[in-house]
């Protein structure tokens, strides 16, 4: 699309010059618009840039600045790159805006106007990105949030329901493009700057002392204290009367974290190895006591929010302009990492410096004791094992109840699942009497060798009978 430019004057005779020079070497599509229409064409065409005159002539040769309130009324409303193009000796820009300038009219002045049109035009190319941007964000939204806005009896409320919807999806979608193929998000796009609430401060927020070094890294503040304790409005004050900040110290404060020390000297090893924990400590975002802080080109340089270094600060203070200037905001994410950050740093109780070497070797001699014992009891189960196993088996010669005894006895020691017995014994077989001993077992119920030692102990019992009897 060729560049559109509005040009307004009271006089359009003399502006015919500058208006054929932009459409002949820009191939721009120029229109022309009085005072009086200004804000309606502005409206209508949309413009990339604006031409504004100062000057309108009156009856006779009385002039009057009537371009000054349209200047006001577009830096408010409308804002585009704009030129003022004018014979007046009065200087318009009193915002010093980088896309705001002044040239006098005069011999070459058409030139002038278009040269200063090309610087603009990188900015304008990426305004006009955004705007397509966010029109297709918009009519995507309408078209997907629509079906799913829950009926609504009121038109009001379904318009309310709607538009918060589509606000939303598209403040959401805006970051769609890195999943695109663009570059990644840079250091210096984690802020918001100047801050996009600038009702009251925030998380994250970076402070300026008044009248501070831009370069000086202990001129900054940034805030800890939670954004919902600092929300201000027409109906609510701050929750807090002071404000919790971390005090900013020179870059080489975070090489404390990596246990780091680079000289300006260094060689390129050593800078490529320093390089490759830097990486991996940015992955995190954090170290255990700071918070990298990216320079913001033009306003503060790189350097550490020190957590170790707090200070409360008034909040009426904080908020005064005369004594602290509100640079920049932490954008989301990264201003929910802030806050992890300093939980991360000093959310644990402090601890004095302990001996970690000796408290190291007690525990590696306590776990060498522990495997020592753990296997010597292994063995000693081996054993038992062992041991269990033979007294399960039925001893050759020995009475049943002896062999049930032994195994019951094993089995308390040792937790051996039960012996299963059989459901029939034989009927024959005698049952021992301490003191009356019983009838002579009755040959050919038992083996010969279990034969010839019952009639032993019936013999010896009966010995020791006639003994007492005695």
């Amino acid at each position: 699309m060729p560049l559109k430019i509005l040009i307004i004057d009271d006089e359009e005779t003399s502006i015919i010059p500058v208006r054929d020079e932009l459409s002949r070497l820009l191939g721009a599509s120029c229109a022309i618009a009085g005072f009086e229409s200004a804000m309606t064409e502005i409206a209508r065409l949309q413009p990339d840039v604006i031409v504004l005159d100062l000057m309108k002539n009156e009856i006779g040769e009385l002039q009057v600045n009537a371009g000054a309130p349209v200047g006001l009324q577009i830096w408010k409303e409308r804002f585009c790159p704009l030129i003022y193009y004018t014979a007046s000796d009065e200087n318009p820009d009193e915002h010093g805006h980088p896309l705001v300038a002044v040239v006098r009219k005069g011999s070459g002045s058409e030139e002038q106007v278009r040269e200063k049109i090309q610087t603009f035009l990188p900015h304008i190319t990426a305004l006009e990105k955004v705007n397509a941007e966010i029109n297709t964000a918009v009519r995507r939204a309408l078209r997907e949030s629509k079906p799913r806005v829950f009926a609504i009896d009121s038109a009001k409320q379904e318009s309310q329901v709607l538009t918060r919807s589509i606000r939303r999806r598209v403040a959401a979608s805006m970051d769609d493009a890195l999943a695109q193929g663009e570059p990644n998000v840079m250091s210096w796009e984690i802020y918001l700057c100047p801050p996009s609430i600038p009702n009251h401060l925030l998380t994250g927020d970076i402070m300026r002392v008044a009248g501070g070094s831009k370069e000086d890294p202990t001129s900054y503040r940034v805030v800890v204290t939670p954004s919902c304790d600092l929300v201000k409005s027409d109906t609510r004050e701050p929750k807090v009367d002071t404000v919790l900040v971390a005090r900013c110290a020179r870059v080489d404060r975070l090489l404390e974290d990596l246990n780091l020390q680079l000289e300006a000297s260094a060689k390129p090893k050593a800078i490529e190895s320093a390089k490759k924990k830097l990486a991996k400590f940015l992955t995190q975002g954090y170290g255990h006591s700071a918070f990298p802080v990216a320079s913001l080109p033009g306003e503060f340089p790189t350097m550490a929010a020190d957590f170790r270094s707090l200070e409360m600060i008034a909040i009426k203070e904080l908020s005064d302009s005369t004594m602290y200037d509100r640079v920049a905001s932490v954008d989301a994410p990264f201003r929910e990492l802030f806050v992890w950050a300093y939980l991360s740093a000093v959310g644990r109780p402090a601890m004095p410096d302990r001996d970690f070497e000796t408290w190291a070797e007690d525990i590696i001699a306590a776990v060498q004791t522990v495997q020592t014992a753990t296997g010597q009891q292994t063995n000693a189960g081996n054993i038992r094992a062992q041991e269990t196993a033979q007294n399960l088996e039925p001893k050759v010669g020995a009475s049943t109840a002896d062999n049930q005894a032994g195994a019951s006895g094993t089995e308390a020691l040792t937790h051996v699942p039960e012996v299963a017995v059989p459901a029939e014994l034989p009927t024959t077989m005698p049952v021992p009497q301490a003191q009356t001993p019983g009838p002579a077992v009755e040959a050919g119920t038992l083996p010969a060798e279990v034969r010839e030692k019952s009639t032993s102990a019936n013999e010896q019992a009966d010995s020791s009978t006639n003994e007492v009897q005695k």
